[in-house]
C-alpha cells in the first residue's frame, strides 16, 4: 500500500508538491470565507477550483507547477493527437475540479456554526481568517517552486521578432559562431539514446531491479547527474537544448515554433556534425509530434525514421512505433551505417515508458519477467 501511495505521489512530483497544493487549497478557502454573497462566492469558487485543478494537472504532466512547460504541452494540436490516451484522466480532472469548487464554496458554512459565529464580534473572525490565508499563501510561495515556475511564463511576453544579430548583441554574445562559420573534423561514430520518462530514480531504490543493464553501464562507464534546464524539461524542448545548448523559450509559440521550421541560424550539434560529413539520423515513434521532424531537419539532420517509414510494422501505439520495433530498426540502421565509409550519428528516442503507466507490450514477456505494474514491466523491457 505504501509503495502504491509513493507511485501516486511521484506522479504529481512528490508528496511535498501535493502538500503545497493542499495548503494552497486551504489558503483560498480561508480567503473566500468573508464573502457572504452566494453568487460572488460561487464565481470565486469556480475560478479557485479551476486554478487548483490546473496546478494538479501541471504537476501530473510536467512534475512542476504551472509554468512555461505547462503552456507548451497544452496546445490544441498535441492535445487532440494524444487525447485518446488520457480520456480517464480528463474525467478525473473534471471530478477534481468539482471537488475543489464544492469545498471552496461550502467551506464558508463551517464558519456559520454557532460556536464560531460567536467569535465574529468586532470582526475578529474575518481578521483571523485573512491572517491564516496570507500565512498559508506566504508559506507555499516561499517553500515551493510555484512562484519560480510561474515566472518562466514571462518568456511568453519577452519573445520578440528582432533580428538574431540584435538579440545576440543585446545579451552580450557578440562572438557567437554562426552555422556557416563552423569548422569541424570527423571523429568517432555517435549513438544517442533518449529514454522517455526514464527518471534517474529507476537506477536505484525500489526500481533498480528493473534496470540491471543500465546500472551495469552506469557503473562501468561514465555517469553524470545533470539537472534539466528551465525551458528544456520536456521532450522536444530537451532535444532542442541538447542539440543547440540553448533553452527552448519561444514565447507564445511554444512547440509550434518547431512546426514547419526549415532553417536555423542557431548553431547546433547537427551543424557541427553535418559540416564534417556525418550521416545524421533521428529515430522515434512519431516524429510529427511537437514538430520534432521539422526541428531536426532544420538543424541539419539528413534522415528521419519513424512509424511512417515502416509500412510492414502494424503493432503501433498512440505514439507510433513501439520501442521493440524501434530498436530492431535502429540495429539494422547501425549495421548498414557501420559497413559504409561515412561517419554517422544516430539519435534514438523511446516512448513505451511514457507516464503514467507505460504502454504495455506483451511481446516483451518472452524476454523479461512480469512486474507489479505495467510501468515497471516496460522499464525492464526498455532496459533489456
Amino acid at each position: 500500500m505504501i509503495e502504491k501511495l509513493k507511485i501516486v505521489f511521484n506522479l504529481f512530483g512528490g508528496k511535498e508538491n501535493l502538500g503545497f497544493v493542499l495548503l494552497l487549497t486551504l489558503a483560498l478557502a480561508f480567503l473566500f470565507v468573508p464573502v457572504k454573497h452566494k453568487l460572488t462566492r460561487l464565481v470565486f469558487s469556480l475560478f479557485g477550483g479551476m486554478f487548483l485543478a490546473l496546478q494538479l494537472t501541471s504537476l501530473f504532466f510536467t512534475n512542476s507547477f504551472i509554468g512555461y512547460s505547462f503552456f507548451v504541452h497544452f496546445n490544441v494540436i498535441d492535445i487532440s493527437t494524444m487525447l485518446n490516451l488520457y480520456v480517464p484522466y480528463v474525467y478525473l480532472g473534471l471530478i477534481l475540479f468539482l471537488v475543489f469548487v464544492l469545498f471552496l464554496y461550502f467551506f464558508y458554512a463551517l464558519f456559520n456554526l454557532p460556536f464560531l459565529r460567536n467569535l465574529n464580534g468586532g470582526g475578529r473572525l474575518r481578521g483571523g481568517v485573512f491572517f491564516v490565508s496570507f500565512v498559508l499563501f506566504g508559506f507555499v510561495g516561499v517553500r515551493s517552486s510555484i512562484v519560480s515556475d510561474a515566472q518562466s511564463l514571462v518568456a511568453i511576453l519577452r519573445a520578440s521578432n528582432n533580428s538574431f544579430e540584435y538579440a545576440l548583441k543585446k545579451i552580450g554574445f557578440e562572438d557567437y559562431v554562426m552555422p556557416d562559420e563552423i569548422k569541424s573534423e570527423s571523429g568517432k561514430n555517435l549513438i544517442v539514446i533518449s529514454l522517455e520518462s526514464f527518471e534517474r530514480g529507476f537506477l536505484d531504490g525500489s526500481f533498480s531491479e528493473c534496470t540491471p543493464i543500465l546500472n551495469g553501464l552506469k557503473n562501468s562507464w561514465s555517469y553524470f547527474d545533470v539537472e534539466p534546464n528551465s525551458g528544456s524539461n520536456w521532450t522536444s524542448g530537451s532535444l532542442y537544448t541538447s542539440l543547440s545548448g540553448l533553452p527552448a523559450f519561444f514565447g507564445a509559440h511554444g512547440n509550434d515554433i518547431f512546426k514547419s521550421s526549415h532553417y536555423s541560424r542557431i548553431s547546433s550539434l547537427g551543424h557541427v556534425l553535418s559540416q564534417c560529413g556525418y550521416d545524421l539520423t533521428y529515430m522515434n515513434g512519431n516524429s510529427n509530434f511537437s514538430g520534432v521532424k521539422d526541428m531536426v531537419y532544420s538543424l541539419k539532420f539528413n534522415n528521419v525514421i519513424d512509424y511512417s517509414s515502416m509500412s510492414s510494422v502494424n503493432n503501433l501505439s498512440s505514439y507510433g512505433l513501439r520501442d521493440k520495433d524501434l530498436f530492431e530498426v535502429a540495429k539494422q540502421k547501425l549495421r548498414n551505417a557501420s559497413s559504409g565509409n561515412r561517419p554517422y550519428a544516430v539519435f534514438i528516442s523511446t516512448t513505451d515508458t511514457h507516464f503514467p503507466n507505460g504502454i504495455y507490450d506483451s511481446r516483451m514477456e518472452e524476454f523479461v519477467a512480469k512486474r507489479d505494474s505495467d510501468l515497471s514491466f516496460m522499464i525492464s523491457a526498455v532496459d533489456y
